[in-house]
């Protein structure tokens, strides 16, 4: 009798109970709401001056970025962006870049940096995604570390593009 005034009763549409935590699901039966995979917290830290890297040994970018995890199931997705320039007159260079937690190194990355001339245009941005798995309650930090990788000097954030270090707790 109800379908005449266009609403369906909730035991025709599935079995189990009908609530504002619960999901009709395909095989027709409401079930809990689905748990994980949620973003819990964003943060994020820039850098909008122009860091120049003349030497081999790794210099910070100076964007350290603290996390405090809601559960020791959480991870935290670590995304990087470096925005750079060969400063030298050759086609193209190699940069590393390392993410450190709480002051010790856990992963490198790098990239070919390449040179746009006098313009000194930014002609690529590295990126780079990491899945952290801390297992912590308490505040982790992250940061970011860069080195050229040949003879020549590689510039972050050129034309002032910043570089960026952002954090997400994926929620277990």
């Amino acid at each position: 009798t109800n379908l005449a005034s266009g609403t369906v009763p909730t035991a025709r549409l599935g079995s189990g109970t009908a609530s504002s935590s619960t999901v009709l699901y395909g095989d027709q039966t409401y079930k809990a709401e689905p748990t994980g995979g949620k973003i819990g917290q964003v943060l994020q830290g820039t850098r909008s001056s122009t860091l120049t890297v003349g030497s081999g040994t790794y210099a910070t970018l100076g964007v350290p970025t603290s996390i405090t995890p809601v559960a020791t199931s959480s991870k935290v997705l670590i995304m990087v962006t470096l925005p750079c320039n060969n400063k030298s007159g050759t086609d193209a260079e190699g940069m590393n870049a390392q993410i450190y937690k709480d002051g010790s190194a856990l992963k490198k990355f790098g990239g070919n940096v390449f040179y746009q001339g006098a313009t000194d245009a930014v002609v690529q941005s590295v990126s780079y995604n990491f899945l952290d798995s801390p297992s912590t309650t308490s505040a982790v930090e992250y940061n970011v570390f860069v080195a050229r990788a040949g003879s020549s000097d590689i510039e972050i954030n050129t034309n002032a593009t910043n570089c960026s270090i952002t954090l997400m707790e994926v929620l277990a």
